[in-house]
């Protein structure tokens, strides 16, 4: 655990008694920040141009794990939006860790998903184009993807 972590947990938990709220510990730019339920919904109700409903925030905010990256936990409420929460977590795990590129995991991708998923889900980030490959990939073939 890094110092800044600590500090940050420690903010939260005292924020927390004061305030009887309860936080998310967000990253950013290597530094960490507490943020509220409304603070979240201030913050990512319309975030890098798409549009999300208070109860995907919500859901997001009480399951997340703390210390995301903020660019992430708007992944993180995108899968919740697009019922792919449990996947998020699937995949963050698989890149946790681990030196990610897309370019590497593609190979291994079944061509069928992963051009529907281009053309449904247009631009968007790594991690919730994977997101989503999994959670179809296991409908596809009742099993669940593996990168090797």
């Amino acid at each position: 655990m890094s110092r800044k972590w600590m500090l940050a947990e420690q903010t939260a938990e005292r924020l927390e008694k004061e305030d009887g709220l309860d936080r998310i510990i967000l990253e950013k730019d290597n530094d960490y920040t507490c943020l509220t339920l409304d603070e979240c919904f201030k913050m990512f109700s319309e975030y890098d141009g798409q549009k999300v409903v208070k109860e995907h925030i919500e859901e997001a905010f009480y399951h997340s794990p703390d210390g995301l990256p903020i660019d992430m936990f708007f992944d993180y409420i995108l899968s919740v939006k697009l019922d792919s929460a449990e996947y998020f977590i699937r995949a963050l795990t698989m890149v946790k860790g681990k030196y990610f590129y897309m370019m590497d995991v593609e190979d291994q991708m079944d061509n069928e998903i992963f051009n529907m998923l281009q053309n449904r889900l247009g631009s968007c980030s790594d991690m919730l184009f994977l997101t989503c490959y999994l959670k179809e990939h296991e409908a596809k073939f009742a099993r669940p993807f593996i990168f090797e």
